[in-house]
Protein backbone atom coordinates (compact mmCIF):
# COMPACT_ATOMS: atom_id res chain seq x y z
CA UNK A 1 0.00 0.00 0.00
CA UNK A 2 1.35 3.79 -0.59
CA UNK A 3 2.23 5.89 1.48
CA UNK A 4 0.33 9.20 2.18
CA UNK A 5 3.84 10.92 0.77
CA UNK A 6 3.46 8.70 -2.42
CA UNK A 7 -0.35 9.96 -3.01
CA UNK A 8 0.47 13.50 -2.43
CA UNK A 9 3.69 13.35 -4.74
CA UNK A 10 2.00 11.30 -7.86
CA UNK A 11 -1.30 13.72 -6.91
CA UNK A 12 1.05 16.70 -7.28
CA UNK A 13 2.36 15.80 -11.11
CA UNK A 14 -0.74 17.04 -12.40
CA UNK A 15 -1.36 20.15 -10.06
CA UNK A 16 1.98 22.25 -10.74
CA UNK A 17 0.44 25.02 -12.37
CA UNK A 18 -0.71 27.86 -10.00
CA UNK A 19 -4.13 28.98 -11.23
CA UNK A 20 -4.96 24.55 -11.31
CA UNK A 21 -3.48 24.95 -7.95
CA UNK A 22 -5.96 27.68 -6.69
CA UNK A 23 -8.69 26.58 -8.45
CA UNK A 24 -8.29 23.18 -6.22
CA UNK A 25 -7.89 24.99 -3.37
CA UNK A 26 -11.98 26.03 -3.59
CA UNK A 27 -12.84 23.56 -6.07
CA UNK A 28 -12.05 20.14 -4.22
CA UNK A 29 -13.52 21.65 -0.76
CA UNK A 30 -16.82 22.63 -2.58
CA UNK A 31 -16.85 19.30 -4.25
CA UNK A 32 -16.54 17.31 -0.91
CA UNK A 33 -19.20 19.25 1.20
CA UNK A 34 -21.51 19.00 -1.61
CA UNK A 35 -21.25 15.21 -2.31
CA UNK A 36 -21.96 15.05 1.29
CA UNK A 37 -24.85 17.27 1.01
CA UNK A 38 -26.05 14.98 -1.95
CA UNK A 39 -25.69 11.76 -0.39
CA UNK A 40 -27.26 13.48 3.18
CA UNK A 41 -30.41 13.27 0.99
CA UNK A 42 -30.23 9.43 0.36
CA UNK A 43 -32.88 7.92 3.08
CA UNK A 44 -32.13 4.49 4.13
CA UNK A 45 -34.21 2.58 5.90
CA UNK A 46 -33.78 3.15 9.29
CA UNK A 47 -34.10 5.28 12.08
CA UNK A 48 -32.22 5.83 15.15
CA UNK A 49 -34.53 7.12 17.79
CA UNK A 50 -36.74 9.13 15.49
CA UNK A 51 -33.15 10.28 13.53
CA UNK A 52 -33.59 8.98 9.61
CA UNK A 53 -30.24 7.69 8.52
CA UNK A 54 -28.96 8.32 5.71
CA UNK A 55 -26.08 7.45 3.00
CA UNK A 56 -23.94 10.14 4.69
CA UNK A 57 -22.94 7.68 7.72
CA UNK A 58 -21.68 4.93 6.37
CA UNK A 59 -20.12 6.90 3.27
CA UNK A 60 -18.38 10.07 5.94
CA UNK A 61 -17.65 7.00 8.18
CA UNK A 62 -15.55 5.02 5.60
CA UNK A 63 -14.29 8.56 3.90
CA UNK A 64 -13.02 9.53 7.64
CA UNK A 65 -11.40 5.95 8.41
CA UNK A 66 -9.70 6.43 4.98
CA UNK A 67 -7.98 9.54 6.58
CA UNK A 68 -7.34 8.43 9.79
CA UNK A 69 -5.43 5.18 8.32
CA UNK A 70 -3.14 7.55 6.71
CA UNK A 71 -3.01 10.93 8.86
CA UNK A 72 -5.02 11.35 12.31
CA UNK A 73 -4.18 15.32 11.78
CA UNK A 74 -5.59 14.90 8.59
CA UNK A 75 -8.90 12.88 10.01
CA UNK A 76 -9.12 15.18 12.50
CA UNK A 77 -9.20 18.36 10.03
CA UNK A 78 -11.48 16.18 7.06
CA UNK A 79 -13.61 15.47 10.72
CA UNK A 80 -14.18 19.21 11.54
CA UNK A 81 -14.54 20.17 7.65
CA UNK A 82 -17.56 17.96 7.60
CA UNK A 83 -18.84 18.61 10.76
CA UNK A 84 -18.54 22.46 9.82
CA UNK A 85 -19.75 21.88 6.30
CA UNK A 86 -22.49 20.01 6.79
CA UNK A 87 -23.79 22.09 9.35
CA UNK A 88 -23.43 25.31 7.69
CA UNK A 89 -25.77 23.30 5.14
CA UNK A 90 -28.00 22.92 7.73
CA UNK A 91 -28.56 26.23 8.78
CA UNK A 92 -28.59 27.42 4.88
CA UNK A 93 -32.08 25.74 5.01
CA UNK A 94 -33.39 26.20 8.41
CA UNK A 95 -32.24 30.31 8.10
CA UNK A 96 -34.37 30.36 4.94
CA UNK A 97 -36.75 29.04 6.14
CA UNK A 98 -36.90 25.75 3.66
CA UNK A 99 -38.72 22.79 5.16
CA UNK A 100 -37.80 20.51 2.28
CA UNK A 101 -34.53 18.99 1.78
CA UNK A 102 -34.43 19.22 -1.95
CA UNK A 103 -33.26 22.49 -0.90
CA UNK A 104 -30.22 20.91 0.40
CA UNK A 105 -30.12 19.06 -2.67
CA UNK A 106 -30.24 21.71 -5.30
CA UNK A 107 -27.93 23.74 -3.89
CA UNK A 108 -25.43 21.00 -3.78
CA UNK A 109 -26.30 19.92 -6.78
CA UNK A 110 -25.46 22.98 -8.37
CA UNK A 111 -22.30 24.37 -5.97
CA UNK A 112 -20.97 20.35 -6.89
CA UNK A 113 -21.30 21.12 -11.23
CA UNK A 114 -19.96 23.97 -10.76
CA UNK A 115 -17.03 23.33 -8.83
CA UNK A 116 -16.14 20.23 -11.26
CA UNK A 117 -16.52 22.62 -14.24
CA UNK A 118 -13.71 24.79 -12.75
CA UNK A 119 -11.32 21.63 -12.04
CA UNK A 120 -11.81 20.58 -15.32
CA UNK A 121 -11.05 24.29 -16.44
CA UNK A 122 -7.56 24.17 -14.04
CA UNK A 123 -6.99 20.86 -15.96
CA UNK A 124 -7.19 22.15 -19.16
CA UNK A 125 -4.86 25.24 -17.95
CA UNK A 126 -2.49 22.52 -16.31
CA UNK A 127 -2.58 20.56 -19.83
CA UNK A 128 -2.55 17.17 -17.84
CA UNK A 129 -6.06 14.62 -16.76
CA UNK A 130 -6.93 14.52 -13.44
CA UNK A 131 -5.66 12.10 -10.87
CA UNK A 132 -8.57 10.42 -10.10
CA UNK A 133 -9.06 9.25 -13.61
CA UNK A 134 -6.11 6.75 -13.52
CA UNK A 135 -7.55 5.89 -9.97
CA UNK A 136 -10.08 6.41 -7.80
CA UNK A 137 -9.31 6.75 -4.99
CA UNK A 138 -7.68 10.02 -6.07
CA UNK A 139 -10.90 11.99 -5.25
CA UNK A 140 -9.84 10.96 -1.62
CA UNK A 141 -6.48 12.49 -1.81
CA UNK A 142 -7.44 16.08 -3.31
CA UNK A 143 -9.45 16.86 -0.33
CA UNK A 144 -6.63 15.64 1.86
CA UNK A 145 -3.76 17.06 -0.23
CA UNK A 146 -5.81 20.76 -0.04
CA UNK A 147 -5.88 20.40 3.95
CA UNK A 148 -2.06 20.52 4.13
CA UNK A 149 -1.11 23.76 3.25
CA UNK A 150 -4.29 25.46 5.32
CA UNK A 151 -3.10 23.52 8.55
CA UNK A 152 0.92 24.66 7.39
CA UNK A 153 -1.19 27.96 8.18
CA UNK A 154 -2.47 26.87 11.07
CA UNK A 155 1.28 25.81 12.42
CA UNK A 156 0.40 22.07 12.17
CA UNK A 157 2.29 19.75 10.78
CA UNK A 158 1.33 16.55 8.74
CA UNK A 159 3.46 13.53 8.86
CA UNK A 160 3.91 11.82 5.74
Amino acid sequence: MKTLADLFNQYSVSHQNPLNKKIHMYAVPAIYISFLGLINSVALPWSIGGHQLTLLYPILCLFLTWYFYYSFIIGIYMGVISFIGLLGLHFYTVLLGLPDVNADVHLCAGVFMIAWVAQFYGHKVEGRKPSFLEDIFFLLVGPAWVSVPVLSKLGIKVKM
